[in-house]
């Protein structure tokens, strides 16, 4: 049987690991520094990445999804203190601009099974599949 509620059990726990992961590689620091400098790589067209089903799935886990913006350009999910949204696109999980290395973060030039296993530690590709 499919229980809706271990599985949202299951990604808060995935999405705390990759909070943590985050957290290790500097990326919270460093992205919120080079936001205050250069105006952040949060532009507006990145909010193509979240569709319906990841809005209703932040929607699930309490997120309060914006009616605007707080910076024309900026992604409408770019809130004070970063991103809003607790289950984010891949791409904003794994995406490192060439200035994050030089702003203090780990090197983190992700190969292709690297980014799986980020998209792996999210676990919400595993969230509506049958188990």
């Amino acid at each position: 049987m499919f229980d809706v509620k271990k599985r949202f059990e299951e990604l808060e726990k995935a999405i705390e690991e990759v909070s943590k992961l985050m957290e290790e590689l500097g990326v919270s620091d460093v992205c919120k520094r080079c936001a205050e400098v250069f105006g952040s790589c949060c532009r507006d067209w990145v909010e193509d990445a979240v569709d319906d089903i990841l809005l209703r799935i932040n929607a699930m886990l309490g997120v309060k999804i914006p009616n605007g913006r707080i910076k024309d350009g900026l992604c409408k999910y770019c809130g004070e203190n970063g991103c809003v949204l607790k289950v984010k696109p891949a791409l904003c999980e794994t995406y490192f601009c060439e200035e994050f290395e030089k702003l203090g973060g780990k090197n983190v030039r992700l190969k292709k099974s690297d980014r799986k296993e980020v998209e792996n530690r999210r676990g919400d590709q595993k969230l509506f599949k049958e188990s």
